[in-house]
């Protein structure tokens, strides 16, 4: 056998005659026969048939679709099926599969089977053809996939320029390097049970480390971004984030889709005054990367993610929707965006931050992070810690920790405030953003909390048989979510009793207990009381009740600009 010009030709007289099933196929785009070995597959099938070992030694090294010759493919496949289901491999059998599956003739009749075996000289190691058939294969794969990104080509428009770009060079890429097979990747138990290193942690309070990405998420104005901006300038510098918790320094890339340079930078230099830090401490250990013209929705980028984020310990995604806009957060594909970040995680030892939004919340619903996050719980699946930002703008945050899978430890709520800090004669120099005594938010909030229940106590003995939907539209300036806080916190004292059902509500005041409303008329009997829950008329403001939802309280920041902060 010789080879010339990467294309394998036989000097050996062919078991049978050429057929077009069994010849070098011709590519009439490019005039030449794609490289292949058709004595290597030859060789392969022989010994194969003629020794179960070596067909046990390359089944999990070799795949059909990886022999050139279509004859040779479906008679390799024969013989995977007929070892599969545990049937002795041999001529006999081999030509019996491909009778039953009406591919016999086209493979050349049992003379082609017979003959293969009988021709074919015997090779001491089979892996090393085995080996040769990979390798023919990757490239034969490699043409197709450089004709395939030659004929995309011709119909990019401006604005994909660069997603192709990042897409061909990731197939590329992948087809070449050898450690992208996954044999390549499979570890030994050796391996398995090696010592680990500790874990690399960044923020260890928060389980902020590599691996799975951090999601924050909230309503716009919960703080959510520039709260994370500070974050940033901590673990540049090597501080506490948010006066707080203890940070490993390392190099911090923002990368910004939604604010763009003005807003971003202005909000960075008023945080770095309040914090006293000179811009020179972050040189080099800070970076922004603002309104990026691409976008990280597929796998195929993963490559081109880990060049972006190499060398750097911390990446804030801000935000989730608008770094893949492509990506329907609805779906199961939500989380693709998420798996890409960290398989480059894997590789690079980067920690990922992604903000992101709540969805609107809906009545009934069950609570926790994996509702309250916007779109598919398959969001919240792929995350590694998941913190989860209350609160409306102009007061402080409540910062509920809701997914630790590292460490297994969910940190305790705490509040965030984000403060101005004058410097001279002007009073908005600075920002801080500081986290705030649970004690001193918890109390004045509880009491508006008691305040909310009464006035929601009130709408419904005026308006009997409400839903919380409904009970919006008389209760003022409150919120739809604390209001079903309080209506959820009146029926476990037995206040009040749901006489619809779960998915249509329709709540009353409880019999025997009585009405808030200034006539002081006693509710009608009609209704019966929740049995075992007290009946009384209780106010929640004496009852000292500790476990009514914390609210937030007010700050003295004072930023106008639109938009999340």
């Amino acid at each position: 056998m010789t080879v010339a010009n990467g294309v394998a030709r036989s000097n050996r007289r062919k078991p049978v005659e050429a057929t077009a099933e069994l010849s070098p196929t011709f590519d009439p785009r490019t005039g030449r026969i794609p490289p292949h070995d058709l004595d290597a597959e030859a060789v392969v099938i022989s010994a194969c048939i003629l020794d179960e070992d070596d067909l046990a030694l390359v089944v999990d090294k070799l795949s059909p679709s990886e022999f050139y010759s279509e004859a040779n493919r479906w008679i390799y496949e024969a013989m995977l099926e007929l070892k599969k289901v545990g049937t002795h491999v041999d001529v006999v059998s081999v030509v019996g599969w491909l009778r039953d599956h009406e591919r016999l003739v086209q493979v050349g009749g049992p003379k082609y089977l017979v003959e293969i075996v009988d021709n074919t000289r015997v090779v001491a190691h089979v892996e090393e053809k085995v080996a040769r058939l990979v390798d023919f294969a990757r490239v034969r794969k490699l043409i197709a996939t450089a004709q395939q990104i030659a004929a995309e080509g011709y119909g990019v428009r401006g604005d994909d320029v660069q997603r192709f770009l990042d897409g061909a060079r990731s197939q590329v890429v992948e087809l070449v390097d050898a450690s992208a097979t996954a044999e390549s990747l499979v570890v030994p138990a050796s391996e398995i049970f090696a010592p680990l290193s500790p874990v690399n942690y960044l923020v260890e309070a928060l389980d902020i480390c590599p691996g799975a990405p951090t999601m924050v998420a909230g309503y716009g104005f919960s703080m959510k971004t520039i709260s994370w901006q500070s974050a940033a300038i901590g673990i540049a510098t090597g501080r506490r984030v948010w006066n707080e918790f203890k940070a490993r320094r390392g190099r911090v890339l923002h990368i910004d889709y939604e604010q763009g340079r003005p807003l971003t930078f202005r909000r960075y230099q008023r945080l770095a005054v309040g914090m006293g830090i000179d811009w020179r401490e972050l040189e080099g250990q800070l970076a922004v990367l603002s309104l990026p013209t691409v976008h990280f929705e597929s796998i195929t980028q993963s490559d081109a993610l880990c060049r972006l984020v190499d060398g750097y310990d911390l990446v804030i995604f801000d935000s989730y929707r608008a770094s893949c806009p492509a990506i329907e957060e609805n779906s199961s594909e939500a989380r693709v965006p998420l798996d890409l970040q960290l398989r480059a995680s894997d590789r690079t030892g980067a920690t990922f931050v992604t903000i992101h939004h709540c969805r609107k919340p809906t009545e009934g619903a069950p609570g926790g992070a994996r509702m309250a996050l916007r779109g598919s719980s398959a969001i919240y699946d792929a995350l590694g810690s998941a913190l989860i930002f209350e609160g409306t703008k102009g007061e402080p945050t409540r910062v509920l920790h809701e997914k630790a899978r590292t460490s297994g430890v969910i940190a305790e709520t705490f509040y965030l405030e984000v403060l101005d800090v004058a410097v001279d004669e002007d009073p908005r120099a600075g920002l801080l953003v500081r986290t705030k005594a649970a004690e001193a938010v918890e109390p004045t909030a509880t009491a508006r909390f008691a305040d909310t229940c009464e006035r929601v106590f009130e709408a419904i003995g005026k308006h009997q048989g409400v839903s919380v939907r409904v009970l919006r539209e008389h209760v003022d300036g409150i919120r739809w979510n604390t209001i079903g806080a309080a209506v959820e916190q009146l029926a476990g004292i037995g206040r009040i009793v749901n006489l619809g059902s779960k998915a249509r509500p329709a709540w009353h005041i409880a019999s025997g207990t009585t009405s808030l409303l200034e006539s002081g008329e006693p509710v009608p009997e009609a209704v019966p009381a929740l049995r075992g829950r007290h009946t009384g008329t209780t106010s929640l403001r004496g009852a000292g009740h500790q476990s009514a939802p914390v609210g937030h309280r007010g700050t003295t920041h004072t930023e106008d600009e639109d938009g999340d902060t």
